[in-house]
């Protein structure tokens, strides 16, 4: 289970850097599109890896009534990664 963890961590980042390199202000990540992308789907360890890669001034668009939901939606906001953003999870 950590290494998908570790696995949608990377992604996320990747995307996150890439929408930083186009000059973008933000970019939207569901947890569908998140899970959609490996063969070995788990719900749980998606939404907590897409938590861990929250940095202060993200924000949840869609925040699920359910624990774990495919429905989440965070926007990241790109235009700054610096390392010394603080993490909120």
């Amino acid at each position: 289970m950590e290494e998908l963890y570790l696995r949608y961590q990377s992604h996320l980042l990747k995307k996150k850097q890439e929408a930083s390199f186009k000059k973008w202000l933000y970019i939207d990540i569901t947890a569908k599109e998140l899970l959609a992308i490996y063969k070995d789907k788990n719900l749980e360890v998606c939404n907590k890896a897409m938590l861990s890669m929250m940095l202060e001034g993200d924000t949840f668009l869609i925040t699920p009534k359910k624990l774990y939901s495919e429905n989440l939606v965070i926007r990241y906001y790109v235009d700054n990664l610096n390392i010394g953003r603080r993490h909120i999870y």
